[in-house]
């Protein structure tokens, strides 16, 4: 055999070897999504929008939110980048909204990789069975007015041409009703007597750029003082109301977020902090926290 055809031969058996190999020899990352990615489908069984359900696997602590179908995919970082160079054990799967039960999924990994087949986990990496979440707490919030500036008639836009009317003179008012379910529910709210409307949220839909922002009279990263409310099936009502500056929110719709941590067994801290730096802080990622309820929407006209 000639030299040209033996080393011939020995790069061709390299490139078969590496390309079958499962494994990146100088980082150890796989190369397949197989034995990395999770897929499945959440529901919530009063037919309420499944998008944005917060999917986390506990010791990675990796994490992902369903569409607007309810499917979700969840990739786990390579064996190398993950705590001990690989975890090994059965870990528990979290779907998570915060107003309904919390639901688990058993995820088997070993060095980091998937056991396909095992815990319940099928050899196609998805999720068993279609995980489906029951409401704990009902919210609803009312807002008045909905939208600013308010010319509903013709003597409102003579006012604002004569006598400087703006169309803010109406005062926001912001109420949520909570009520539970079943027996009762602990949240946590602002030590005040207007508890989830005592800090509130604006965000800015359909927006290129993240817009949120806060009542006027609270400041971001402001430290919060939080008191535990139980919540039981009759309902509990919250309210405020403040005068809103024509410059404070830009043109658009807006979604009005109430503050509260809804408290559930086995709700890890850990989850929380993947989807909020602190949770005793006033920030923006407060409102990637999954919450459903009805009402809260507020537009800025021109």
């Amino acid at each position: 055999m000639s030299l040209k055809k033996f080393l011939y031969i020995i790069i061709l058996n390299i490139l078969i070897f590496h390309l079958n190999c499962t494994n990146n020899p100088f980082g150890n990352d796989e190369i397949s999504d197989k034995g990395r990615k999770i897929t499945g489908t959440v529901k919530l069984t009063d037919y309420s929008s499944p998008q944005g359900i917060y999917v986390w696997l506990e010791a990675i602590e990796v994490g992902t939110y369903t569409d607007e179908n309810g499917f979700f995919e969840l990739m786990l970082p390579s064996s190398g980048s993950q705590p001990g160079g690989g975890v090994s054990g059965a870990f528990d799967l979290f779907f998570y909204v915060a107003n309904y039960g919390i639901k688990t999924a058993s995820v088997v990994l070993r060095k980091g990789i998937i056991q396909l087949g095992q815990g319940d986990i099928n050899e196609d990496g998805e999720v068993n069975t279609i995980q489906q979440l029951s409401k704990i707490l009902n919210i609803t919030m009312v807002t008045t007015p909905d939208s600013y500036p308010i010319h509903s008639d013709v003597s409102s836009v003579i006012q604002e041409q004569c006598y400087g009317f703006t169309g803010y003179e109406k005062p926001l008012s912001v109420e949520v009703v909570l009520s539970a379910i079943s027996s009762s529910v602990d949240i946590k709210i602002p030590n005040s007597t207007q508890g989830p409307t005592g800090i509130i949220y604006f965000k800015k839909l359909n927006s290129e750029q993240e817009f949120v922002r806060t009542l006027p009279s609270v400041s971001m990263n402001q430290q919060v003082n939080l008191t535990t409310v139980t919540v039981k099936n009759d309902s509990k009502i919250y309210s405020t109301g403040f005068q809103l500056d024509p410059n404070y929110l830009p043109k658009g719709d807006y979604r009005i977020f109430p503050f509260l941590f809804i408290q559930q067994d086995g709700l890890p801290q850990e989850l929380i902090n993947t989807i909020m730096d602190d949770a005793t802080k006033i920030n923006a990622e407060y409102t990637n926290i999954p919450l459903k309820y009805s009402g809260g929407n507020l537009s800025i006209l021109d």
